[in-house]
């Protein structure tokens, strides 16, 4: 071996399986096992042409604290009244550790974030005169084997993958970058560590499942588990849950998971996150930054979030769906377990959010309007002294900021705002923008284009305008100019009234805000909406047991026309629909709407639609997307002079990484969630960031993360 690692040892915790194979490996080498107790001597005056190995058991590192004798079944019963000496004695003398010890929560650990730091300053020792330059600390890499995020090993924050295996940790920044270069200690701890030998993994696992195959088989799966008869007892005790439960010899699992979800530290702020959707990743990496943060996904789609808590330290996975039973009742433990909850879940959904957050203790952001029910907590948040901050994503959210500063600035100076008009919208990079809807959807599609059903209520020019939802809004769609280079149009967003009041601008002669889109759009929305396919309404023909159609014999259905009737006819009626536009039709064909693929049978038509449409126009990996965010805000100052501010917000996304729509509506919510944990907000109850308060220091935050507005003003 080369001198300058010094003789080389290795350490070895646990007695599982997984051990045991290391362990066999590692007699692969030429090697010699001393004892724990000799371990020191020989990264003194041991030979460089063998590796040295050592197991640690719990009665080499546990000492009481009392000073009384190691009792193994006191010890397990009460943990906490042991510490383990292993920083101090034992790791100051390895190079590598490999890690397989079982540990619970409370036991004392093996190796902490200090440690990791005073590991750093203990060098290898040349050995028989030899001199070549050592490295510059003893410790090389630990291998944990138990792959247990911050288990035994405190700076382990994430399990490493068979793609990606290795991680250095740097304990001066307590940070860790994938990979094998730079300064610290390399780590690697798969999960699923057998899969690396696939071939003999199957071999061997294939035989000892062999036998059992037939009698599993034939087992009755449907019944209680403890009414299974006939089945050996082999089968019975590997049998971890059955029937969507854990059978009694694995119950243990739910607490344990319950417990390890979370490990109690008097710096550690703990925050639960639900959903795992795009917007959700931002949200994680913004807030992972801290060390002192963890955070739990909490999410129907668990692939998802297990894929971001194996990008992220602190970060753990659990699958968790609303619509089971026992979800509220989960929901509720998950929320009084941690320090705050960021929700992305539907809107709907944020009032039963918000009473558990009220029974719990805890604060809440969200990034969705506050609804009425929403509302209607105000008072008791205020009496619990607990924030709930919503509209904190883009729109609503950076727009409320924006133009929040903007009103306060010109008030300060005696100024007042005579117009207020706002559009904002996500849209595909210019070069995707080449498809029948000038649109892709950075998520479900369900929610765009239901929008188009919404109503609308705005002042233009001292005239109220109302639009009444159901379909007629696209009527009202206008050119947006202001970036001359994009083809774009606009139309009125939800009731823009209510901001008259909320932004104290009552008197001013136009509120309105609107969303933006590529022109085209609203043509090709609206001939969708005149051959029924936007509706939200229960189809009995989409229930999942009515029989198979296509959408050809959809769209004749929703025209009162019959199943069979011929594809040139079809389009003849469909044609009429639309005005004899050729352009409208032309588009649903692209879409697929005339095709005789199979409709998914999800209960209604918008949702059958957001289906087909998520196929082919969904935002894939390796394309952009970008957002736009326009305030025209028009002033008066006393002496009558006139201006208007034009504030701009554009972002880009990025194919590598986090798309626009998802930065900027993730960042404010994990920034809101960050100014929470640092009691950074003052203000209680149920609110929007309009208050210098609270707008100043977040927009001070959104700009290091390259969100920020460009201002221009126009004299008159």
């Amino acid at each position: 071996m080369p001198t300058a690692l010094g003789p080389l040892t290795f350490v070895f915790t646990g007695s599982g399986n997984v051990f045991q194979g290391a362990k066999e490996i590692f007699q692969q080498l030429p090697h010699e096992f001393v004892s724990p107790k000799d371990l020191k001597e020989v990264t003194q005056t041991g030979d460089t042409r063998k590796v040295y190995g050592t197991i640690v058991t719990a009665e080499d590192h546990i000492e009481s604290l009392d000073g009384s004798k190691f009792d193994k079944t006191h010890f397990k019963e009460h943990p906490e009244q042991y510490r383990s000496n292993f920083a101090e004695e034992i790791a100051p003398n390895m190079s590598v550790l490999i890690n397989g010890l079982y540990w619970g929560v409370g036991d004392p650990r093996l190796l902490t974030c200090k440690d990791a730091r005073n590991l750093m300053k203990v060098k290898p020792t040349a050995t028989k005169g030899l001199s070549d330059k050592l490295l510059p600390h003893r410790l090389i890499a630990i291998s944990d084997i138990s792959a247990d995020p911050q288990g035994s090993i405190e700076f382990l924050y994430n399990v490493t993958n068979i793609g990606d295996p290795f991680e250095v940790y740097n304990p001066a920044s307590d940070t860790a970058t994938r990979g094998v270069s730079g300064d610290g200690i390399l780590i690697t701890s798969i999960d699923n560590l057998p899969t690396q030998l696939p071939r003999e993994a199957t071999d061997f696992f294939g035989n000892l499942l062999l036998p059992h195959l037939i009698e599993m088989a034939k087992a009755e799966a449907s019944i209680p588990f403890k009414d299974i008869s006939n089945v050996s007892e082999e089968v019975m005790n590997a049998t971890i849950a059955s029937n969507g439960e854990l059978t009694p010899k694995y119950e243990y699992i739910r607490h344990l998971r319950n417990e390890r979800l979370h490990v109690s530290s008097p710096k550690k702020k703990h925050v639960l996150l639900l959903g795992s959707g795009f917007v959700a990743r931002p949200v994680v990496e913004y807030l992972t930054r801290d060390p002192d943060v963890s955070i739990t996904i909490a999410s129907a789609n668990i692939a998802d979030a297990n894929e971001i808590a194996e990008t992220y330290r602190n970060t753990a996975a659990m699958l968790f769906r609303l619509g089971e039973e026992k979800a509220l009742e989960q929901l509720q433990a998950l929320i009084s377990r941690h320090h705050l909850t960021v929700s992305l879940l539907p809107y709907t959904y944020h009032p039963q959010v918000a009473k558990f957050c009220l029974a719990c203790d805890k604060h809440l952001v969200t990034a969705s309007y506050v609804s009425p029910a929403m509302k209607e907590l105000h008072q008791s948040a205020v009496d619990k002294k607990l924030i709930f901050l919503n509209e904190m994503g883009l729109d609503p959210g950076i727009d409320h900021m924006l133009a929040a500063k903007c009103f306060d600035e010109v008030r300060a100076k005696g100024g007042k705002i005579t117009s207020y008009v706002s559009y904002c919208g996500g849209l595909p990079a210019p070069e995707l923008s080449d498809n029948p809807l000038r649109y892709k959807f950075s998520w479900s599609p369900r929610g765009a284009l239901l929008a188009v059903l919404n109503g609308a209520r705005y002042r233009r020019n001292g005239e109220i305008n109302e639009i009444l939802p159901g379909g007629s809004l696209l009527a009202y769609t206008k050119d947006i100019d202001f970036y001359p280079g994009l083809n774009l149009e606009g139309y009125p967003n939800r009731d823009s009234m209510m901001y008259a009041d909320l932004y104290d601008i009552a008197s001013a002669h136009t509120v309105e805000r609107g969303t933006i889109r590529y022109k085209g759009f609203a043509e090709v929305a609206n001939a969708l909406l005149k051959i029924g396919v936007i509706s939200g309404e229960p189809n009995p023909i989409l229930m999942r047991n009515a029989p198979d159609i296509n959408w050809h014999q959809l769209v004749a259905n929703l025209l009162g026309l019959e199943f069979n009737i011929s594809i040139d006819n079809l389009k003849s009626e469909v044609l009429k629909r639309v005005s004899g536009n050729e352009q409208k039709l032309k588009a649903i064909i692209d879409l697929g709407l005339l095709s005789d693929e199979p409709v998914a049978k999800e209960g209604t038509t918008i949702d059958a639609l957001s289906i087909l449409l998520s196929k082919s126009l969904t935002l894939k990996k390796g394309e952009s997307d970008f957002v736009i965010m326009r305030h025209e805000i028009g002033v008066e100052w006393p002496n009558g002079k006139q201006e208007t501010r034009h504030i701009t917000l554009a972002s880009y996304g990025s194919p590598d990484s986090h798309s626009a729509m998802a930065w900027t509506v993730g960042i404010p919510s994990a920034v809101a969630a960050r100014q929470i944990l640092r009691g950074e907000i003052s203000r209680n109850g149920v609110l929007v960031p309009i208050s210098s308060d609270i707008y100043e220091p977040m927009l001070g935050l959104l700009e290091k993360e390259n969100i920020r507005e460009s201002n221009r003003v126009t004299y008159h």
